[in-house]
């Protein structure tokens, strides 16, 4: 599914009424097709905290990648770690959970993040003891002010340009 650009730039309550977010599950999804590096700690975190349910490969049921978006929408937070912290790596699971109007928890460089995303709209565990992520859980849970700030933020807080991308590609230096 194609994102809309314009949707990642308004803060989820200009696309959600505060009324369906009020209504979602009130805990968190992961979909994954596996456990590898922090996945599995950084699940049972949350699911001990907000509770998490967990879809695909990882929990022996089938791959729910075609209806990611039904599912998140479903939900107020998303579990979306990075596969690998690698300089400038960003996947898709941000953009997606935002786009549904779940809260992104993630588990990534904030570097990284702050690179090409607004880190005021992501919960980002990165960097953090499990007693710390337990604290802003528990924070995010309770509906209080973090997680008023969190709807009220976009993702993105400029168009994304493909200029430079295409300055980078027509500089052969960058290939030597």
């Amino acid at each position: 599914m194609r994102l809309s650009i314009d949707k990642l730039m308004r803060p989820i309550l200009d696309s959600y009424s505060y009324e369906s977010i009020k209504n979602r599950k009130k805990k968190s999804i992961l979909i994954t097709s596996h456990f590898k590096n922090k996945r599995k700690e950084l699940f049972d975190i949350v699911n001990s905290t907000i509770g998490c349910d967990g879809l695909g490969k990882a929990f022996g049921n089938r791959d729910f990648r075609q209806l990611k978006m039904p599912l998140l929408e479903k939900y107020n937070y998303n579990l979306c770690p990075e596969n690998e912290i690698y300089d400038g790596y960003i996947t898709e699971k941000i953009p997606d959970a935002f786009h549904a109007g779940c809260i992104p928890i993630s588990w990534c460089n904030p570097s990284d993040l702050e690179e090409d995303f607004n880190s005021e709209a992501v919960v980002n565990l990165f960097g953090l003891d499990n007693l710390q992520r337990k604290e802003v859980l528990t924070e995010l849970s309770s509906y209080g002010e973090m997680f008023e700030k969190l709807l009220k933020v976009p993702l993105l807080k400029k168009k994304p340009k493909i200029e430079p991308l295409i300055q980078f590609l027509n500089n052969e230096n960058n290939f030597k």
